[in-house]
């Protein structure tokens, strides 16, 4: 059951991302965009395994 649950957060979290960046970030400056959400996204993955282990 957890599982299952862990992975419609997941799926509803990329969503609503990329809706939002569709949205809200302009044509022309999209692949700026995902190129720091990207870059984010390894800071954070790499703090959460400081965290873990």
């Amino acid at each position: 059951m957890k599982n299952k649950l862990d992975k419609t957060i997941e799926l509803s979290a990329w969503i609503i991302t990329s809706i939002l960046l569709i949205k809200y970030v302009p044509k022309n400056r999209i692949r700026e965009a995902h190129i720091s959400f990207l870059f984010k996204q390894v800071i954070t993955w790499l703090f959460g395994l400081l965290v873990v282990v």
